[in-house]
């Protein structure tokens, strides 16, 4: 397949699904195809795509906390009907200016229930237009469970889609094990490997710095209070410690972090060169997000992990515990300190690299030619 994909995604707290769709749209793109980005969320600077990828921004919304129960508008005002139907007309119109080949979105129907208003109305759209020869779910390593809505899931799967893409390793962390009632699909699903722009590092950095980050940055609070506090103790407290928190982090927060941790840390807002600053880091310290994951797996950083585990959120603890498996030192939050941080730290910090070539990575190529093929290639 040649000719134009529409990527749909929406973040509503960290920039995760973001980046990870992003990474996808520039896959498509050097692959030949005439890429459109659909984001839903707040704009995210650190996001890069390439030149010809067109970005398209819905009137953003992003979730007042971390239930996801509410989901709030620019002038953080919980949204409408009438925000609804604004929001879907303008995400079919796009669709029908720009009449893509390939549609996919990520991670719903497998998540993004909040976002049926204009899900539904846009595959029904693409389901009927004969032009449209491909409707494909991208989707992470895990799902986080919601067994009353596996059935609903399973209906609109079958009635929509004709290929999940699942960018992970089916043997280090099939899609079923957190989704077994995929077995009842009727379309094709592909491990892709875990998508990443990473590389690893040549050899170990011993006087590299200490990366301390939480994703986008939306719910890292207690992570960067511990991991400040930690450092005058810690026995890599000589480093320096480079802090990426979130854009809207008030000056009086960071401030008093600062104080935490004394000379020699740095604090400035997530940027674009995360993956290169991990690659070349004596140690990392965070949370455990999808692309955190996958970057780690391809520098193989040493690394201290805080799951997040805010609301019904099961996807990062699961993902620790095969992290945990491999020798990385895991912080739950329920446990998170600065003297149990402390006691992990001092453990990466007499680790070497991490080897995990036995796991599958993708830079986007599989990724693109099972998108391109329509089914797994």
């Amino acid at each position: 397949m040649t000719g134009r994909a529409m990527i749909h995604v929406q973040h509503l707290l960290g920039v995760g699904h973001l980046s990870r769709a992003a990474r996808l749209a520039n896959a498509l793109d050097r692959a030949g195809m005439d890429v459109a980005l659909v984001s839903g969320g707040r704009e995210a600077a650190q996001i890069v795509t390439r030149p010809r990828v067109r970005r398209i921004q819905l009137p953003p919304i992003k979730a007042s906390d971390a239930s996801f129960a509410t989901l709030i508008d620019e002038n953080d005002q919980p949204i409408d009907d009438r925000f609804r139907r604004d929001r879907c007309h303008r995400l079919l119109n796009q669709y029908e200016d720009f009449r893509p080949e390939l549609l996919v979105t990520e991670l719903f129907p497998l998540g993004r229930r909040q976002l049926r208003f204009e899900m539904l109305p846009l595959l029904e759209m693409a389901h009927r237009d004969r032009h449209c020869q491909t409707i494909a779910c991208s989707v992470r390593d895990i799902v986080n469970r919601r067994p009353r809505r596996q059935d609903e899931m399973l209906e609109w799967l079958n009635r929509y889609y004709r290929l999940v893409v699942a960018h992970g390793d089916s043997d280090f962390m099939p899609l079923h094990d957190s989704a077994p009632f995929l077995d009842r699909y009727r379309g094709h699903i592909l491990h892709t490997g875990y998508l990443t722009d990473a590389q690893p590092a040549a050899t170990p950095d011993e006087t590299g710095e200490v990366l301390v980050s939480a994703g986008g940055g939306a719910v890292g609070d207690a992570l960067f209070a511990a991991a400040a506090t930690a450092r005058r103790s810690s026995a890599l407290g000589h480093l320096v410690w480079r802090f990426r928190h979130g854009r809207s982090v008030s000056a009086e927060k960071v401030a008093h972090w600062r104080d935490l941790a004394g000379p020699g840390a740095v604090f400035e807002p997530v940027a674009p060169d995360f993956t290169e600053r991990l690659a070349v880091a004596r140690l990392a310290i965070g949370q455990i997000g999808y692309n955190t994951a996958a970057e780690l797996l391809a520098t193989g950083t040493p690394a201290v992990i805080v799951p997040f585990a805010g609301g019904t959120e099961t996807e990062q603890t699961r993902r620790a515990e095969r992290f945990a498996a491999m020798g990385y030192p895991v912080v739950p939050e329920s446990r998170l300190t600065a003297d149990s941080l402390i006691a992990a730290i001092d453990t990466a910090a007499r680790q070497q690299r991490m080897a995990a070539s036995h796991i599958q990575l993708d830079v986007g190529d599989k990724a693109a030619a099972a998108l391109m093929h329509g089914v797994a290639p």
